[in-house]
């Protein structure tokens, strides 16, 4: 699978994918916070939130993913040891928050896009409309059009 955009942090390296986020533990900051962990993928149609803190001078910032059944922690101090999150420095904020508005953007498309059983569907359901008299040949063509992308 392509990976679409990676982010580096402190404790961990996020890759955006078609359909999912992982997360690799590597490095010795990564081995101190998460001693054994390997690769964790996360669906994108299972994250209900994304939680974003800016990194400051005195504060690391934090990515931190949420989904049904996830443990999540709240506090920037838990947030150190939690699986679904990654720690970053200052000068990786915009990289994060790129980061986090591609996840966005990626989840808004998969929620919005349609597969070609629903278009098949509407289709019937047009054609069931159109032979029962309730559209019009004009309707009919107008709407088909549309669900067609024409």
């Amino acid at each position: 699978m392509e990976v679409l955009l990676e982010c580096s942090g402190v404790n961990g390296q996020i890759e955006l994918l078609e359909d999912r986020v992982r997360i690799k533990r590597r490095g010795l900051m990564a081995f101190s916070s998460h001693p054994w962990a390997g690769e964790k993928e996360i669906l994108l149609s299972e994250i209900t939130a994304i939680q974003f803190k800016r990194a400051t001078w005195i504060a690391s910032g934090y990515i931190q993913f949420m989904y049904p059944g996830g443990s999540e922690t709240k506090g920037f101090h838990k947030t150190v040891s939690d699986e679904n999150a990654v720690m970053f420095w200052p000068g990786k904020n915009d990289e994060f928050a790129e980061l986090r508005d591609a996840i966005d953007a990626r989840r808004q498309e998969m929620r919005t896009s349609k597969t070609p059983g629903d278009e098949v569907a509407a289709l019937e359901k047009l054609a069931e409309l159109h032979e029962a008299g309730i559209l019009t040949d004009a309707e009919f063509a107008a709407k088909k059009n549309q669900i067609l992308g024409l």
